[in-house]
């Protein structure tokens, strides 16, 4: 409890506040600096998550039961009107899968910025809530955001995905667990995991 109650004011001086970022078919939660830096990205985004310290440190990834299976950070491809968007038969506009009103007016060459692809994609794979965080690496094809849980506790709890068709299992892993040959589904999340741990060090 006192361990949780401490992390929990960490995360208060971490991410002191943050934004609902402008999209109109997700809204979500984005430390406010890294909104007004990173909030034109645009790219496959995910989130890294830790728990821990020093040798203790772990990273909370995700398994896919894709065609390349593995273990990942959570994360997956922005959102466009083509896969998140469908046609309102009543009136005839397009409308969010997911959420608001907005997304009504939504242009059809639409794209959802990284942070707000590493929020969704993580909620959807994780089940957890997260603020969205400072960059760790952008890379041609992921862009990974340090990511805290908005209910630190949710971290201590079994994590279950929302679409358990796509993610079989969530676990938690060191650095060097996932230095294991074939552990990884892609080799890129290792490179990331270390610039993390040497981050959270200095």
């Amino acid at each position: 409890m006192i361990r949780t109650y401490f992390l929990f004011q960490i995360y208060l001086l971490a991410f002191p506040s943050f934004s609902l970022a402008s999209d109109p078919v997700h809204g979500c939660r984005v430390k406010s600096a890294v909104l007004k830096k990173h909030g034109s990205l645009l790219n496959n985004g995910g989130c890294v998550i830790t728990r821990g310290e020093g040798k203790d440190l772990k990273f909370l990834l995700v398994y896919t039961g894709s065609s390349k299976k593995g273990w990942g950070f959570p994360g997956g491809k922005p959102a466009s009107r083509e896969i998140d968007v469908k046609i309102d038969s009543k009136t005839g506009k397009p409308y969010s899968m997911t959420t608001f009103e907005a997304a009504k007016n939504i242009p059809f060459d639409y794209q959802e910025p990284a942070v707000c692809t590493a929020y969704r994609e993580t909620r959807e794979e994780t089940s957890v809530e997260v603020v969205v965080g400072n960059l760790i690496s952008n890379s041609d094809s992921f862009a990974a955001f340090f990511c805290l849980a908005l209910d630190p506790k949710a971290l201590l709890k079994p994590l279950q995905s929302e679409d358990p068709a796509e993610v079989e299992k969530i676990g938690w892993f060191t650095l060097e667990e996932m230095k294991a040959p074939g552990f990884l589904r892609f080799d890129s999340n290792l490179p990331i995991a270390e610039a993390a741990s040497e981050s959270l060090i200095d």
